[in-house]
């Protein structure tokens, strides 16, 4: 626990409070793995809260919590509650606070998410969390039917821990989601991509597909459904393929992955789930023309591969980097060589400095101008047709012969006229 957490807990106590870390900080620590953050839970009010620490947030005072700054780190300190009735299958109607720790535990979603800890008490543990840790199981804190009708986001939570920690789904949550699954359609698109995002970017990926067992998928992509639904041999090897996919920038991870996902259904699908999931205009591009790239067929010419980074453009790098899965997904159709060829080429192709985009032209839209060419779109057009011309001949790159190439083009495009 850092030091300031301890210090928070020890100035509750020391006005008479209870006071513990709670939460995924626990399972975290009891798992040996770094928290994130450290969450607080407490008997003392937010208005006792406010009145025991000099600096303090009131980020959610409505549900009870309070956050208090040390040394520049927040921590999150909600008091002990109870929630009521979830009306509307998302958020509780009402919210009551409670003296016991018990009652707060109760509420949570599943056991290794319901102890709390501290110095003085050690563990409290009464739902059987970390037996259920040891054991590898996701179990929801007693009623699962109450817990996911309660809120249904709960669902994906419960798939997203089991790949996050490669622990199975005990059998009553189980059921329970596969009886409820309609219900995440009361979910906001916003946090179910959140779950999405990280189940997509966890250890065991390739346990997506208990979502699609539990029949969750119809209801929010279904458009992968046939990836399940069809040779498991071919989506084991593309969900592992996902799996060794590594980027220290997690949203970058989670593009380059979700471009495998999709990639027997192409960048159009891709787009289409990701606007429907609400996910920035960034993420959905980048995604939807990387699993475009992924199918383009392998280059056998450096005119070809000069083609190909024209169309890549800043995701060439990437499509370099991660060709190599390819050969995973297409077992038997593509080998090694045929991409270590294309790499190859790549690199010298780089390394000649060739151009493969208008800005590496030796000619610019005032040059072109300067020969009489029109402004507007026949200096768009014209630009275009030199760089095709450049990318089939490479030595053409300079401005004697491009101005020539520019006038002839002209020549050609009025006598169509």
């Amino acid at each position: 626990m850092p030091s300031d957490a301890a210090a928070i807990i020890r100035e509750l106590q020391k006005a008479g409070f209870e006071a513990y870390i709670v939460g995924g900080c626990v399972r975290d620590s009891l798992l040996k793995k770094k928290p994130s953050d450290w969450d607080i839970t407490t008997s003392a009010t937010p208005e006792q809260v406010k009145s025991l620490f000099s600096v303090t947030i009131d980020t959610g005072i409505k549900h009870g919590t309070v956050t208090v700054l040390k040394n520049h780190v927040g921590y999150e300190v909600t008091t002990f509650r109870v929630d009521g009735t979830y009306s509307d299958g998302r958020h509780p109607d009402k919210v009551e606070f409670t003296p016991s720790l018990i009652e707060d535990l109760k509420r949570r979603d599943f056991t290794i998410n319901a102890m709390a800890y501290n110095d003085k008490v050690g563990l409290v543990d009464k739902f059987g969390g970390e037996r259920d840790l040891h054991k590898g199981i996701i179990r929801c804190v007693g009623d699962p039917m109450e817990r996911f009708s309660e809120d249904a986001l709960r669902m994906m939570r419960a798939v997203r821990f089991s790949a996050q920690l490669g622990f199975f789904v005990d059998e009553d949550t189980y059921t329970a989601i596969r009886k409820l699954c309609a219900n995440i359609k009361k979910v906001s698109a916003e946090r179910i991509a959140k779950e999405f995002t990280k189940l997509v970017n966890s250890a065991h990926p390739e346990l997506m597909q208990i979502m699609y067992n539990m029949e969750l998928t119809n209801y929010i992509i279904p458009e992968i459904n046939p990836l399940f639904a069809g040779d498991a041999n071919h989506w084991h090897r593309i969900l592992a393929v996902m799996s060794s996919i590594e980027d220290k920038d997690e949203k970058r991870k989670f593009d380059k992955r979700a471009a495998f996902l999709f990639y027997d259904f192409g960048g159009q699908t891709a787009s289409r789930v990701l606007k429907r999931l609400k996910y920035d205009n960034d993420t959905i591009n980048y995604v939807s023309r990387l699993t475009d790239l992924l199918k383009r067929p392998f280059e056998s010419s450096e005119t070809e591969m000069r083609r190909t980074m024209n169309i890549a453009g800043d995701l060439m790098p990437v499509l370099d980097t991660i060709r190599l899965n390819l050969v995973l997904i297409n077992e038997g159709e593509l080998e090694v060589k045929d991409i270590a060829d294309c790499q190859l080429m790549y690199k010298k192709i780089v390394k000649r400095g060739d151009a493969v985009s208008i800005s590496q032209l030796k000619i610019n839209g005032d040059d072109l101008m300067e020969l009489g060419i029109p402004k507007g779109k026949m200096i768009g057009d014209t630009l275009k047709y030199l760089l095709d011309e450049v990318i089939a001949h490479p030595y053409l790159n300079n401005k004697q012969q491009l101005s020539k190439l520019a006038l002839k083009y002209k020549e050609e495009v009025n006598e169509k006229l």
